[in-house]
């Protein structure tokens, strides 16, 4: 699975945001796919706490003020879109 990584680009309000890591890209899109917190740790093989500050970060990195926000922007600059869903459904096993 490829995904796009250190790109950088500019939202409308002319923040600069660079983009998600693979792993962040994970995370991001098992929330797109709806997996809560404790979910994504039993898949990924971490901790709540883990989940809850990688999400932190990629909220901060995307200036995003929650999950669906930070979902929206990663669509809308194409940082996830359906065929990286659907490798992370084939990858982990997610029926949807």
């Amino acid at each position: 699975m490829r995904l796009k990584t250190k790109k950088k680009f500019i939202l409308d309000d002319e923040k600069e945001v660079w983009c998600l890591t693979a792993r962040e890209i994970e995370y991001l899109s098992l929330v797109a796919l709806g997996l809560k917190n404790h979910m994504i740790a039993d898949k990924l093989f971490v901790t709540k706490s883990t989940v809850k500050k990688m999400l932190e970060n990629i909220y901060k990195k995307l200036f995003a003020k929650d999950r669906a926000n930070a979902i929206a922007i990663a669509f809308l600059h194409d940082l996830i879109n359906v065929k990286v869903l659907s490798d992370i459904c084939i990858k982990y096993s997610i029926k949807k």
